[in-house]
């Protein structure tokens, strides 16, 4: 239930600041910028994961707030650019992305704390 809800939060709030970047991104910069970006940020979020997952291996846990900061790191960029973006050019937000920002920092404080 708890990977349900968590894949749940991930997928509304992915998809939320994917349709917000996208389309404006599409509409000023054209499909190829947007598409190197999308690579770009992939490619990120897996090199990443694969280092966190190395240094969890390595260090046996003892380590476990280098890969908490980074994930907060690469987790806010996306919602920040969209806010900051969003709100810097005074057309706002969405509805649909401010909720998609609240079910993610829900689903976050909702994950069991381990031990």
């Amino acid at each position: 239930m708890v990977g349900a809800v968590l894949a749940f939060g991930a997928g509304a709030l992915i998809a939320s600041v994917s349709f917000e970047l996208a389309e404006k991104g599409v509409e000023l910069a054209g499909p190829l910028p947007v598409a190197i970006g999308l690579a770009l940020g992939a490619a990120t979020f897996f090199t990443a994961g694969k280092a966190v997952e190395r240094l969890d291996r390595h260090a046996a846990g003892a380590t476990s707030g280098l890969p908490l900061a980074l994930g907060a790191l690469l987790d806010g960029i996306p919602e920040q650019a969209v806010l900051g973006i969003g709100l810097a050019s005074g057309e706002g937000v969405s509805i649909a992305l401010l909720a998609a920002v609240f079910v993610s920092k829900c689903r976050k404080r909702s994950l069991p704390r381990r031990t």
